[in-house]
Parts: C-alpha cells; sequence; structure tokens
C-alpha cells in the first residue's frame, strides 16, 4: 500500500477510493479590462461542493490554485466564480471584533456580480493533467 501512495504522489496523479485521478497544478492572473483584479478568491467548482479549488488573488492579479491541503487540482472541468477574502482574520479576543467590526469584514472582489456566481460568470476552467496556466480577462461591460 504504501508503495501505491508513493507511486501515486510521484506521478501526478492522485489517489481517492481505490480509483487514480489524473492531478495538474493551476496558476494565472485574473484582470478586469486590462487591470489585475487584486483583492478577493477564485473558485473552481466541480460538480459536487467538496470538488472545489480556490485561490487567493495576489496584488499583482496572480493566483495559484489549492485544493485540499496541496496545490494539485484533479484534472476536469470547472465552473468559475470570484468572492470575498478576509486576510484580516478575526482576532481571537471577540472585544477586538465589537469594536472594529469594519477591520474584519471581508469583502467582495472589485468584479461585476455576474462573477459572483458559478452559474451566472460564464467562465469555465479546464483543468489538464500537468501544469496549466488559466488567465482570466473580465469585462465590466
Amino acid at each position: 500500500m504504501a508503495c501505491l501512495v508513493a507511486v501515486c504522489s510521484m506521478s501526478g496523479f492522485g489517489c481517492t477510493g481505490g480509483k487514480t485521478v489524473q492531478m495538474g497544478t493551476v496558476q494565472g492572473k485574473v484582470t478586469l479590462d486590462g487591470e489585475p483584479v487584486t483583492t478577493g478568491l477564485i473558485f473552481f467548482m466541480g460538480e459536487n461542493i467538496a470538488d472545489t479549488a480556490s485561490a487567493e488573488l495576489q496584488s499583482d492579479g496572480t493566483y495559484s490554485m489549492r485544493y485540499g491541503s496541496g496545490f494539485r487540482v484533479p484534472a476536469a472541468d470547472y465552473r468559475v466564480c470570484f468572492g470575498a477574502a478576509n486576510v484580516n482574520a478575526p482576532p481571537p479576543d471577540p472585544a477586538a471584533l465589537m469594536e472594529t467590526p469594519e477591520k474584519y469584514a471581508a469583502k467582495a472582489p472589485p468584479v461585476p456580480p455576474k462573477y459572483l456566481d458559478a452559474k451566472t460568470s460564464g467562465l469555465i476552467a479546464a483543468v489538464n493533467p500537468g501544469q496549466n496556466t488559466l488567465n482570466f480577462e473580465l469585462k465590466s461591460k
């Protein structure tokens, strides 16, 4: 069994429930009207909620997709949407949260509302085995 796990992890394949799943890494850049989208999260939504990968958008609009605890994503087609990120996680002290709740509020990324829902975004990500660079050029109109 240990050999099977080692082979799967070294070969770029994932092992789930006795079946082998091809995996890929995904990075890219998100722009809106040619300018980088610098805040928020990008989501790759699979058929099941458990098949969701996500990444935080960086200050230059780039991202590196995560799935589970790693950076490899099952090869498949995903619907794409964007959501809020809160890099200022609430403090352990509830009193601090009560004093300045706006500091800890998650804010939606600066994209048109249609991109916030995987059903309306119209964006598809085709993840193939191996390395993938998937850029998304969003339009405000």
